[in-house]
């Protein structure tokens, strides 16, 4: 019998019956198998977990900019030949009202 996660299986489920959570990827899906329920959903909380967290840096890393901005009061930002530049030697780029 199927139940998804978040519904608690029947209360007549048999202690010998195997726990199956199948996890759905891009391309894959992978079926692990386990003889407890308990096992099998502490398994299943942390597979949401771990996702959840890899969502949230995935998010948190298409705000992040490639090249933070510095502090830059009153003064006009670096070209990207300047950001470029300054890349390459190591240095960081002058501002571009100087």
């Amino acid at each position: 019998r199927w139940y998804t996660a978040g519904t608690s299986p029947p209360p007549n489920a048999h202690m010998n019956t195997e726990q199956i959570v199948v996890v759905e990827f891009m391309r894959r899906k992978l079926a692990f198998v386990f003889k407890e329920l308990q096992v099998s959903q502490r398994f299943l909380i942390c597979m949401e977990l771990l996702i959840r967290r890899a969502q949230q840096k995935q998010a948190l890393r298409s705000l992040t900019p490639t090249f933070p901005p510095q502090q830059t009061q009153g003064r006009q930002c670096p070209t990207p030949r300047q950001v470029h530049d300054a890349a390459m030697t190591g240095r960081p780029p002058p501002s571009a009202g100087k």
